[in-house]
């Protein structure tokens, strides 16, 4: 699959052939395993058979998929959710849906964990009488700008209304274009604070890395108090992102009372990581804070690990295949964020999720595609709203804007203990209002177990597990 790759779907069908994380971690490498993390390709569904064109430097890929929902899952969620049948859900309508993920690259797991989840909320959603989505997936790299551009802007002049998008929106390349063609995005992988507030352009999942410092401090407090001198690493996505990481962690430092000793970054292309673990051991800190992201996550620590530093390190994200990158070293690694648990799921709506997911895929879902599947969703939700006030949702406009500000709560398969859980959307800040949230820490078995729940922006909700 070239790095330009557009996987488009065809009358309901696949857009290619499934890639499982394992196959992921294959196309990596044996050596990914202790130093690297090679090209990865992210894919969705399994497919009996794969058809190919190519058109320029773009290709579109059809296939059968076995990785369709269970016949009964959409009658069970339209019953969870209350949802309406007919003309009201928008049945028979099919709306162009662009989705930006990461399809190579070290990060391609992204898009991966993304794309699935997309593809699994589509069908379930076609199944419980809504509309067809049709959903047509476009590479980023998650943080190439270049193609960030390329893809929004493809989208814009083939009049898609909504995107779902990753890595930022691509690091904010694709705002721009969200404003100009008037077309929604929603970010459920990767907010920031820089996305608030921004037309067209709102985010589904906790702002990293403001509101995952909130748990780490508090948690640090509790169980650490000795802990004051703290460096953080991560990758270097933009100056933008790299300067707004170190800031939110600049005043963290000094409301928790920490001694900063800097922030450190390296190349987001890097597989060695000895220049960042030579900085932090020159700065001698009490706690590392971890920017990184994906499997590199797992290269980092194995990386660490055998360099004697016994300083912990306390991250902003995890996936399992950083734990299989790592191995042991993932032992005592610590995060903090909106994390899903598919041992536990929280609502009747998260239990069939769960149950679909691991039937369609062969494996349990993440954090990521619990978040892109609820937001899938959202876009039916925002839909519906618009064929009520007789609108047109497969046309580009204020449409979407406008029903999202109407009902800005939608269901989520997060939180209640019911059928369904809710989430909130300020139409101010364009992010969520609450999020539920954990501090966990993984064992050598990539095991995870949480330590203490708290939630966006509140430190008096916070408490130890």
């Amino acid at each position: 699959m070239g790095s330009n790759d557009v996987l488009s779907d065809t009358d309901g069908s696949d857009a290619v052939r499934r890639v499982s994380r394992r196959n992921l971690l294959k196309r990596a490498g044996a050596a990914a395993a202790f130093t690297a993390v090679g090209p990865l390709v992210a894919a969705c569904g399994s497919s009996k058979s794969t058809t190919s064109t190519t058109t320029g430097s773009e290709r579109s890929t059809t296939g059968t998929s076995s990785a369709s929902a269970t016949s009964t899952a959409g009658a069970q969620i339209r019953e969870l959710l209350g949802l309406p049948s007919g003309k009201a859900a928008a049945q028979g309508i099919t709306v162009p849906v662009g989705a930006s993920m990461a399809l190579s690259g070290a990060v391609a797991i992204y898009g991966h964990l993304d794309y699935t989840a997309i593809k699994l909320a589509a069908e379930h959603i076609k199944q419980a009488g809504g509309p067809e989505l049709h959903v047509q997936a476009r590479n980023n790299e998650l943080a190439n700008a270049q193609k960030g551009v390329a893809n929004a802007r493809e989208w814009g002049g083939s009049g898609v209304p909504v995107v779902l998008s990753s890595g930022s929106a691509t690091v904010f390349s694709e705002l721009p274009y969200y404003s100009q063609f008037k077309m929604m995005g929603l970010e459920p992988g990767g907010a920031t604070k820089l996305g608030e507030g921004k037309p067209f352009f709102y985010q589904t999942r906790s702002e990293i890395p403001n509101d995952q410092l909130t748990g780490i401090s508090a948690y640090l407090k509790a169980k650490h108090p000795a802990f004051k001198k703290v460096v953080m690493v991560g990758l270097a996505y933009s100056p933008a992102s790299d300067k707004l990481q170190e800031e939110a962690v600049k005043q963290t430092a000094a409301s928790s009372g920490w001694s900063y000793l800097g922030s450190f970054f390296a190349p987001v292309t890097t597989t060695d990581y000895s220049s960042l673990i030579s900085q932090i051991q020159s700065a001698k800190p009490d706690f590392v804070l971890c920017a990184i992201y994906g499997a590199s996550v797992g290269v980092f620590l194995k990386q660490y690990a055998t360099s004697g530093l016994k300083a912990p390190i306390i991250g902003f994200d995890y996936t399992p295949e950083a734990s299989k990158v790592a191995g042991s070293a993932i032992s005592g690694y610590q995060f903090a964020f909106d994390y899903f648990d598919a041992s536990k799921p929280p609502n009747e709506w998260a239990k069939l999720f769960v149950a679909e997911y691991e039937r369609a895929y062969g494996e349990e879902p993440t954090y990521y595609s619990a978040n892109y599947y609820e937001a899938t969703f959202l876009i039916w939700q925002m839909i519906r709203e618009i064929v009520a006030k007789s609108g047109d949702p497969t046309k580009q406009g204020n449409a979407y804007v406008e029903a999202l500000t109407a009902n800005p709560k939608f269901p989520s398969v997060y939180g209640s203990g019911g059928k369904y859980g809710t989430k909130e959307i300020s139409p101010t800040t364009h992010s969520l209002v609450r999020v539920p949230m954990v501090y966990c820490e993984v064992n050598s078995e990539g095991k995870v177990q949480v330590l203490a729940t708290f939630n966006k922006g509140s430190n008096s909700e916070f408490k130890l597990v």
